[in-house]
């Protein structure tokens, strides 16, 4: 009887330290980046070495992957150095399988393609999502900082079944002005909870995001979006009057950032209704010389230049 309850209790220890290392990621647990974003160090492009987290089954038909970069909950295909963002990362159930949990990995690297030793790309924000954390680059394993689960999250929508949305984001720094163009890369593996190798499906995807960059003409980059924004007096020493106009009632964030792209002042930040607006700020307590006015109006942005004397 003894000799079974040792057996016992080594049979439960062992279950413990595989279902700690399932659920806590595979750059934590196995040393392994699946995004794709890297290539080197035998990292895979898909999941298929994930072993006991993934099964073998890459079907963009089964699972649909999207990553989306938010500005204050608003998607952009740009940044501005320095300012904080919110990457989403999305999986759908499309399957008729129960997978009533997920586990992911996300990681930014600079540039648009995958490479066998790329470089990190901006700064993940702590605190991070409960259930969340930072898996540093390994040595003689994966080269860029990766964000993966600590345990298996449930999705946000439905139980597991056809339909059920995965996601979860996290708050992203961007890179300092001149880094130019950035890559988010993340993958998402919906599971089926028993503790098998086989049934669960998974997918990668990635985007390219781009850089506003004052060197080159930042309202002329942004010019494209034809938005009736003014800036006046520019230059300017103590207030400025911002125009525009709205088509429909919508969420108006306007931001005066340096040039460096650091956040220096929040002029407005509510719901406006449809039509003509005029907001006036202060502008007193800046110093003087060059920055950028940002305006996103219902999820399209301008930005003008102001100099303060």
């Amino acid at each position: 009887m003894k000799r079974k309850s040792i057996l016992f209790i080594a049979l439960l220890s062992a279950m413990s330290i595989i279902l700690s290392s399932y659920y806590t990621g595979v750059g934590t647990s196995y040393g392994l980046d699946c995004t794709g974003a890297e290539t080197g160090l035998n990292n895979p492009m898909v999941c298929s070495l994930f072993g006991s987290c993934h099964s073998h089954t890459l079907n963009q038909t089964r699972i649909n992957v999207s990553l989306e970069l938010d500005s204050s909950g608003v998607p952009t295909t740009h940044y501005i150095g320095g300012m904080t963002y919110s990457i989403k990362l999305t999986g759908i159930n499309t399957t008729r399988d129960s997978l009533p949990f997920f586990g992911f990995q996300v990681t930014s690297i600079i540039g648009d393609t995958q490479a066998v030793s790329p470089t990190n790309a901006g700064t993940w924000q702590s605190p991070f999502p409960t259930g969340t954390h930072y898996c540093p680059p390994q040595p003689g394993s994966f080269v860029l900082g990766l964000m993966e689960q600590n345990i298996a999250p449930p999705p946000i929508s439905g139980n597991g079944d056809s339909g059920s949305v995965y996601q979860i984001a996290i708050n992203w720094i961007a890179p300092p002005a001149g880094t130019g163009t950035i890559s988010f890369w993340g993958v998402l593996n919906a599971i089926n909870n028993d503790f098998n190798y086989t049934g669960d499906n998974y997918n990668n995807n990635h985007i390219a995001i781009y850089e506003w960059s004052p060197a080159v003409g930042i309202e002329n980059q942004i010019s494209q979006e034809k938005l009736n924004f003014s800036c006046f007096p520019n230059p300017a020493s103590d207030f400025i009057n911002l125009m525009y106009e709205l088509d429909e009632k919508s969420n108006v964030i306007i931001n005066i950032y340096d040039l460096n792209g650091k956040k220096i002042m929040n002029v407005q930040n509510e719901i406006v209704n449809a039509g003509q607006h005029r907001v006036k700020a202060n502008v007193s307590n800046l110093g003087k010389g060059t920055y950028l006015v940002s305006a996103d109006l219902g999820g399209k942005v301008v930005v003008k230049k102001l100099v303060c004397n």
